[in-house]
C-alpha cells in the first residue's frame, strides 16, 4: 500500500495505535500520516497488513494531482490519540502554491483517521514568526506538544505549542529550558508515567553539542528535570548517546518505566535498556 515502485508517491512519516470505541462503534486500529504527491494524507489498518488510504479532500489536505492546481500542498508529519478529546491530532505542514508561499504551520484532527478537519490557530499564537511547520507531536499524559520551527526574520528558531483539555492550545515560553527556542535538546519520543508514581510523564532524547548528538538526556514532565541515565559499564568511556522510546510497564515485580535507546562504549554504539521505577519484593 506505501510502496509507489519507482516513483515513491506515498510516504508514511508517523503512525499511532487507536483502542477500539465501541461507544462510537469502532475499531482497534492503526493509523500512519504522510504525504501523497502533494497532499497530506493518513491510512487506517485493523490487522496493520491491509491499509486504506483517507478519501482525497483538496480543501483540508492539498490536492494530490501533481499537476493540478489546488490552493496549496500540504504534508503530515506526526500523529497521536489525544486521549482526553478521544480523536486523533496531526501536524505537519501548509504551503500556498500562489503568492507568499511560505510554510504554515498544519494542524489537523480526526475521530476515526479517515476524515481530516483542519485546526486553525489563532495568529496571535504563531506571530511573530513566519515559515512555521511542525514536525514532531507528543503526547504526555492529557497535554499534547506540537514541536515546530519558524523564523522571525533574523533567526530559526524552535516553537512548541501545547493542548491542554478546558484550555486548547497555547504557546509554550520562548524561554523553556526543553522545549524553547534556545535549548539545544532533540527530542524524540514521550510517555506517560506510571498511575500512583511520579512523575507524571517523560520526554526523551539527547543533547546536541556542535551540531552531534552527545549525550542521552530522559526529563520529568513535572519539572522538566534533565536526568542523565547510567550506564552500568565498567569502561569508564561509556556514555549514553540517545534515548530513543519509553513506556510505562508493570510486573508483579517491578513498577515504573522502561527507557530503550543507545550507548557508546569505545566509540562503538550498542543498545542500552534503562529502568526508572521500584523493584517489588513477594508480599508488597
Amino acid at each position: 500500500m506505501f510502496s509507489g515502485g519507482s516513483d515513491p508517491v506515498l510516504l508514511p512519516f508517523d503512525m499511532t495505535y487507536v483502542p477500539a470505541d465501541p461507544g462510537r462503534g469502532l475499531s482497534e486500529l492503526l493509523a500512519a500520516v504522510g504525504r501523497h504527491h502533494w497532499a497530506a494524507t493518513s491510512f487506517t489498518s485493523t490487522d496493520g497488513s491491509t491499509w486504506s488510504e483517507t478519501p482525497a479532500n483538496p480543501a483540508t489536505l492539498g490536492d494530490r494531482d501533481p499537476q493540478a492546481t489546488s490552493a496549496f500542498e500540504a504534508g503530515m508529519m506526526s500523529v497521536v490519540r489525544n486521549v482526553a478529546a478521544a480523536n486523533l491530532v496531526a501536524v505537519g505542514w501548509i504551503r500556498p502554491i500562489s503568492g507568499d508561499m511560505s510554510p504554515r504551520l498544519g494542524l489537523w484532527y480526526s475521530n476515526d483517521g479517515q476524515t481530516w478537519s483542519i485546526y486553525r490557530l489563532n495568529p496571535t499564537l504563531i506571530a511573530p514568526y513566519t515559515n512555521v511547520d511542525a514536525s514532531l507531536l507528543l503526547r504526555v499524559g492529557s497535554e499534547l506538544y506540537a514541536i515546530g520551527y519558524g523564523s522571525t526574520g533574523t533567526t530559526y528558531e524552535r516553537v512548541t505549542w501545547v493542548w491542554s483539555s478546558g484550555t486548547g492550545w497555547a504557546r509554550v515560553s520562548r524561554d523553556h529550558p526543553v522545549l524553547g527556542a534556545t535549548s539545544t535538546a532533540e527530542l524524540r519520543n514521550a510517555c506517560s508515567g506510571v498511575a500512583g508514581f511520579a512523575p507524571s510523564g517523560w520526554v526523551v532524547g539527547g543533547f546536541r553539542e556542535g551540531g552531534i548528538l552527545k549525550a542521552g538526556v530522559i526529563w520529568d514532565t513535572d519539572r522538566w528535570r534533565p536526568l542523565r541515565p547510567f550506564i552500568p559499564l565498567a569502561d569508564p568511556l561509556a556514555n549514553s548517546r540517545v534515548v530513543a522510546d519509553c513506556t510505562p510497564f508493570e510486573t508483579p515485580t517491578f513498577k515504573g518505566t522502561v527507557f530503550v535507546g543507545s550507548a557508546t562504549v569505545n566509540g562503538v554504539p550498542v543498545g542500552a535498556v534503562w529502568r526508572y521505577g521500584v523493584t517489588r519484593f513477594p508480599g508488597m
